[in-house]
């Protein structure tokens, strides 16, 4: 299956990256929210959670090369998602933050991704 990427607008968006298994696995646990227009990124993962988390997210799954394949609206905490093989990495933004800025599927995300901590 191809998938034709035809939106040509490239989003520039910042986030954190974790540095290892249990930054990831931490994720954003324990934080009240994410900065505005600032997510957390993480590589793939099959089954993705909100447990123990304060707040509602937007997931963006993208491919390798930084394109939406899928736009995830304002998962509540206290859910399991399964993602399956749908991409390659997540962005995890505030809820309502994908639509603010307006990212929808065939984007191309430009992620400057950051090593600082979330808390």
């Amino acid at each position: 299956m191809t998938t034709e990427f035809e939106n040509n607008r490239i989003i520039g968006v910042s986030a954190y990256a974790p540095k290892n298994f249990i930054e990831k696995l931490i994720g954003c646990i324990g934080v009240s929210s994410l900065p505005k227009h600032k997510g957390f990124f993480i590589g793939r993962c099959r089954i993705f959670h909100t447990f123990l988390m304060r707040f509602p997210i937007d997931l963006i799954v993208l491919n390798a090369e930084g394109y939406v394949e899928n736009v995830i609206d304002s998962v509540m905490p206290w859910r399991a998602l399964y993602l399956g093989y749908l991409g390659r990495f997540v962005l995890e933004l505030n809820a309502g933050e994908a639509s603010e800025l307006g990212i929808s599927l065939n984007d191309k995300l430009n992620i400057k991704l950051s090593s600082d901590k979330l808390r």
